[in-house]
């Protein structure tokens, strides 16, 4: 029986490096938007791969932008809240 070559999300590539790029953007004030797109990007590459639209590999790559940009979001909001509070404290 043949296999049939599924081919790897562009979603998922995209949220990838856009989950890297938000790690040092974040503390410029331009990752916050880039780190959005994508967790949302990621979420609908992985919704690919489950339905098989697309190949295995692409889940390691969505789950890679997820992951960073959810590491750098949440950075950026304690590094918020450390900065505000010595502002007002």
């Amino acid at each position: 029986m043949k296999e049939v070559q599924r081919r790897v999300s562009a979603m998922a590539v995209a949220s990838m490096i856009l989950g890297i790029v938000t790690m040092p953007g974040v503390f410029c004030c331009v990752g916050y938007g880039t780190g959005v797109l994508a967790l949302v990007l990621g979420g609908m590459a992985l919704i690919a791969v489950h339905n098989g639209d697309v190949s295995k590999s692409s889940a390691v790559m969505a789950w890679a932008g997820v992951i960073t940009a959810t590491l750098a979001m949440l950075g950026y909001a304690v590094y918020f809240a450390l900065v505000l509070t010595t502002v007002v404290g």
